[in-house]
């Protein structure tokens, strides 16, 4: 077994993944990274076609349960167990630079003690970052600095980042029980902040986002009352804007004071009251 994996969640998007596949092996050197696929419970048979069209890739399975961070945590238990040392998150729908992924397993060996991500340059975001620092109002990102090689941060998204197998040693792995989807790449690399590891962003690698993430507007026509309840208050629900994933946002991000978690949640409540009761009269006009 090869001491890189590059571990990669999926969910029901079969042509974007094996487009990714495809990038990988004509651009990277394929050959001296294991690759492993966690497919949580696709249905357009992702699976079949990655184990026709790649069949050296390991392929683990969920029931459609596990949501990014669960995948992410099975991926890393198996490479554990497989005695990984550097641990690559990817995205399915990240298309890294050539020869990134070579650069950035060096870079991360070489440190030894650095979580590091990658410029991720958006096709639909050109502000968007990987990079960002903790403020007392939860996270901010910040602009990247090509200046630095290495970009020090609090913490960073997880499209395209490597962990070294001491980081997993020390801070085990991601909550994906508090944070089964949304901020558990933020939560995890600001865990192992908090705990003496290095964070940030090796600038001289990047990638391209080449996903357009389609949220249904809550005032859309589309949504209606009854999904805009659902996707409020279901603890089971992974929408962004759940309740739920914002009490665990600022009680996690926020402070200190400690009390600025609960304003921040208290005001927030007040923000989905205004949100609904705007709702409504849209539906009843209609």
């Amino acid at each position: 077994m090869k001491s890189t994996w590059i571990l990669i969640p999926v969910h029901n998007r079969r042509e974007t993944t094996l487009r990714c596949l495809a990038h990988l092996k004509d651009t990277q050197e394929w050959n001296k990274f294991e690759v492993l696929l966690i497919d949580d419970g696709s249905t357009d048979g992702t699976s079949e076609a990655v184990r026709t069209e790649f069949p050296a890739i390991t392929v683990l399975e969920g029931d459609g349960s596990l949501w990014w961070g669960g995948a992410m945590k099975k991926g890393m238990m198996y490479a554990l167990d497989q005695g990984a040392e550097v641990f690559i998150w990817l995205n399915d729908d990240v298309l890294p630079e050539p020869g990134s992924i070579q650069k950035l397993s060096e870079k991360t060996t070489e440190l030894g003690d650095t979580v590091l991500t990658t410029k991720v340059i958006s096709e639909f975001n050109p502000k968007y970052t990987t990079c960002f620092k903790k403020t007392r109002l939860g996270m901010k990102s910040i602009p990247y600095d090509t200046d630095s090689q290495i970009q020090y941060c609090d913490a960073t998204a997880g499209k395209f980042t490597a962990f070294p197998r001491k980081v997993i040693n020390t801070i085990g792995l991601p909550d994906a029980d508090t944070f089964p989807h949304n901020l558990c790449d933020y939560d995890y690399t600001f865990r192992a902040k908090k705990r003496g590891f290095n964070v940030g962003v090796y600038t001289d690698v990047s990638a391209r986002d080449i996903g357009e993430e389609l949220k249904i507007g809550r005032f859309s026509p589309q949504m209606t009352f009854r999904q805009l309840v659902e996707n409020y208050f279901n603890p089971n629900n992974q929408a962004h804007y759940n309740v739920k994933t914002r009490y665990y946002r600022y009680n996690r991000f926020y402070g200190p004071p400690k009390f600025l978690s609960l304003f921040a949640l208290l005001y927030y409540i007040c923000t989905v009251v205004v949100v609904l009761i705007g709702k409504l009269i849209l539906v009843t006009v209609r």
